[in-house]
């Protein structure tokens, strides 16, 4: 926060999300939503990595401890509802945050079925997401709830 900021600035700055130092997996086959995911997350302090397949998301989320999973559902080859049952059958708890141009009644329960912990729909506001993320990287995911 600059010197002389105001209390409603610094309010502000205490109200912004922290995701300084976490390390979040983007996995969307869409190349400018990986990239707008990315550069947004980073500005908020956060190491992301990302993959344009299921299999590829299957790959990094098993050889690197990551905070956050932001998982397309929608993805070629092995869609996010099989890498989210994959990672917990692995023994991943990473908290996993659905991402879903799908809208249908039910989606949602889908995605928890998975294994997924969260879920926003497509198009996403991207302070929700970051918010989200945000909050589950604070709370975490116990290894007795995945």
């Amino acid at each position: 926060l600059a010197p002389g900021a105001t209390g409603a600035q610094a309010r502000a700055a205490d109200a912004a999300p922290d995701l300084a130092g976490a390390r979040i997996l983007v996995v969307d086959d869409t190349p400018d939503i990986r990239a707008m995911l990315e550069e947004t997350l980073t500005l908020y302090g956060a190491t992301v990595d990302s993959a344009g397949d299921g299999a590829r998301g299957l790959e990094l989320a098993r050889a690197v401890r990551y905070d956050v999973i932001l998982m397309d559902i929608q993805l070629p080859e092995v869609d996010g509802y099989e890498v989210t049952r994959r990672l917990r059958a692995a023994g991943t708890v990473a908290p996993v945050i659905a991402l879903s141009g799908r809208t249908a009644q039910g989606e949602l329960a889908a995605c928890l079925a998975a294994g997924c912990d969260d879920y926003l729909a497509k198009p996403v506001s991207l302070a929700t997401l970051v918010e989200r993320a945000a909050s589950w990287r604070a709370k975490g995911r116990s290894p007795a709830s995945g």
